[in-house]
């Protein structure tokens, strides 16, 4: 008897070999290895493609509701991910990226400098957000000057300067 020995494909650092689930239940399912990079938490196996170029790889998601109080629920909402198309025709959507989409259905995808600009500019946003919480606040409360000093507020409220 001859046994034939099959060498293993090799696997690229920073890769995985994963079972995927290609084809239709009413067609018929099998189940391939795919070569998947280690951010990927795609369940390929629960999440079927009907061909093999269909698999894309998806990253944790993480996201933000912004809320309204003239609304239920959120009104805006941003998520991000680490994302990859390898058999994209759009050649830039192969390598990994990060994915943005929001409640419009736009989605933006960022390379890594493009993501880490928008990143900083989030910040930003979010220093000027709390600012301005800051001042809607101390307007609710009576003080129409939010950069008044803090001996001017002693003394409105009764204490010594």
């Amino acid at each position: 008897m001859t046994t034939t020995v099959r060498a293993f494909p090799a696997i690229r650092p920073g890769f995985k070999l994963v079972p995927a689930v290609i084809g239709t239940p009413a067609t018929g399912q099998q189940i391939v290895y795919i070569e998947c990079p280690n951010w990927c938490t795609e369940d390929h196996v629960n999440e079927w493609q009907h061909s093999v170029d269909d698999v894309s790889h998806w990253g944790d998601y993480y996201g933000a509701g912004i809320p309204s109080l003239t609304a239920e629920g959120p009104v805006l909402e941003l998520s991000a991910r680490l994302f990859a198309d390898p058999t994209s025709q759009d050649v830039r959507l192969r390598e990994a990226h990060v994915l943005v989409e929001g409640l419009a259905g736009a989605d933006a995808h960022l390379t890594p400098t493009m993501a880490e600009q928008t990143a900083d500019d989030l910040i930003k946003l979010a220093a000027k957000l709390r600012t301005a919480a800051r001042s809607a606040r101390l307007a609710r409360n009576g003080d129409s000057d939010p950069d008044m000093d803090g001996a001017l507020r002693r003394v409105r409220e009764g204490q010594s300067a």
